[in-house]
């Protein structure tokens, strides 16, 4: 089952004339997405993916034709990015906006997320790949078969491992509910410990891995809500223990200053909350079956 998407939903895709924005637009509408309208300023008026999808040059523009629309996707180049945001924000119309794009400057982040949080809207990114329910609804970047349906749900700051996660999962025949991708930059519209409580929420998670690596303490601050406030047993796995401390790689996010951001140092944190952590993936499939 979904949680925040279902295959019933009406999504807009910002960028969709983009390399990126088209192709994974096109394999979101196969999975059987419904993809009702992409918005891309230099391109009113012509249609996308084999002329069934109709392109708008602003997100009010589509959805004057699309009211029914509760959901964006943006795949609209970083320089762009933030007025794409803001026009999403702006809409007032959808219930949850993605954003694909890295690379987006920390201070437009900070902005843009105070903007979604006044107007009531769940913001997943940026750098993110986005929501899959396995079976079910997909919208982001997700391959659709590196998973099958089950009840584990996974959050994940890390869009390639997360894939590697739900593929081991796969192989180990152990299905997933939904997979949250947060992002990997430093600051997020949904936190780990936002994603946590959804899937807490969520009647069809009986059992929750968190994906986590270098940089920040999302995870360290969500440690006591696992072990308080939750009552979905949680795995962590923490990918970067031997990162060279005072080097930046691939997302913005992960870094080590001064100790913080350290992933042995998350670890401790999370065994002496009593929450379970796995060193190998290969170890995970073990744990998970350990609950009952």
């Amino acid at each position: 089952m979904s949680i925040l998407i279902n295959r019933e939903m009406d999504i807009i895709v910002q960028g969709i004339t983009g390399r990126a924005g088209e192709y994974y637009a096109r394999l979101m509408y196969e999975f059987g997405m419904n993809i009702v309208a992409g918005v891309s300023p230099t391109a009113d008026g012509t249609w996308v993916m084999d002329g069934k999808v109709p392109v708008f040059d602003s997100v009010e523009t589509a959805l004057e034709i699309f009211p029914t629309a509760k959901a964006s996707i943006v795949f609209v180049p970083a320089p762009q990015a933030l007025d794409a945001l803001y026009e999403a924000a702006d809409a007032g119309s959808f219930s949850l906006v993605v954003c694909v794009t890295k690379g987006i400057p920390i201070h437009d982040v900070s902005k843009v997320c105070r903007t979604f949080d006044a107007r009531g809207t769940r913001f997943i990114g940026p750098n993110s790949p986005g929501i899959f329910n396995p079976g079910s609804a997909l919208l982001g970047v997700y391959p659709a078969d590196c998973a099958i349906p089950g009840d584990v749900g996974v959050v994940s700051r890390s869009g390639t491992l997360s894939y590697a996660v739900l593929e081991t999962l796969k192989n180990a025949g152990i299905g997933v509910s939904s997979c949250i991708g947060i992002g990997g930059d430093t600051l997020q519209g949904t936190t780990v410990a936002d994603a946590l409580s959804l899937l807490d929420a969520d009647v069809y998670t009986k059992k929750i891995v968190l994906i986590g690596g270098v940089g920040g303490q999302e995870e360290e601050r969500a440690a006591s809500q696992v072990m308080f406030s939750m009552s979905t047993p949680v795995v962590a796995y923490f990918a970067g223990r031997q990162f060279p401390k005072g080097r930046t790689f691939g997302l913005s996010g992960a870094f080590i200053d001064g100790g913080i951001g350290d992933v042995a140092r998350k670890e401790t944190v999370f065994q002496q909350m009593g929450v379970r952590t796995v060193r190998q993936l290969r170890d995970l499939p073990r744990v998970l079956e350990s609950y009952s």
